[in-house]
């Protein structure tokens, strides 16, 4: 068998079923993908939307990126963020606002979730009055987890086909949401 020792298989999972993919057509057609995402989901969750990396700056015509106002746009009920790849995403205003990064001073004080060490590594880029633009790098945990269930389901789902079929039989997994990643990976194991 084949050990895998850099996993995110409860995220991965769980992203294939509650994330849809755009690629980079027109940014109108990006706006109307994310404005019928919000239409499903309920005032106040965040709408998630998974993006290629490579689709982005080169896809999109129009210009380079995505902007905060282009996916102010679609909605004004959900705080909405693009995720290209796992290290960089691009966010509206609201979910700017609910990060807690909004003002330019507030680089230096915001700490990361999970262990409340400073903030180092992460890319905000700022407009002139110091507000984001939209895009951000290595601020993944943003991003705001499942449900232990929602985790359990896609792993059900997914599992097999993506991991042991593949000859996988030792996997070390990397917790991005913690804990309900990990609850449900116990639960799943007391469940057989």
């Amino acid at each position: 068998g084949l050990i895998d020792t850099h996993c995110h298989v409860e995220d991965s999972c769980a992203v294939a079923d509650n994330q849809p993919s755009i690629s980079a057509p027109p940014i109108t057609k990006i706006i109307e993908k994310v404005r019928a995402r919000a239409a499903t989901i309920p005032k106040g969750d965040w709408v998630l939307m998974q993006a290629s990396p490579r689709d982005f700056p080169h896809g999109v015509a129009e210009k380079p990126l995505l902007n905060r106002q282009d996916l102010d746009k679609p909605t004004e009920n959900h705080p909405v963020m693009i995720i290209l790849g796992i290290h960089a995403c691009i966010m509206n205003t609201r979910a700017w606002k609910q990060t807690g990064y909004w003002n330019a001073g507030d680089d230096a004080k915001v700490k990361w979730k999970g262990d409340g060490t400073p903030r180092a590594g992460s890319i905000i880029h700022r407009d002139a009055e110091g507000h984001p633009v939209g895009l951000a790098t290595e601020v993944w945990d943003f991003r705001p987890g499942y449900s232990v269930q929602q985790y359990k389901d896609s792993m059900k789902r997914h599992f097999g086909e993506w991991f042991l079929s593949k000859g996988l039989t030792s996997i070390s997994t990397l917790q991005d949401t913690a804990p309900n990643e990990f609850l449900a990976l116990q639960e799943l194991q007391q469940e057989g």
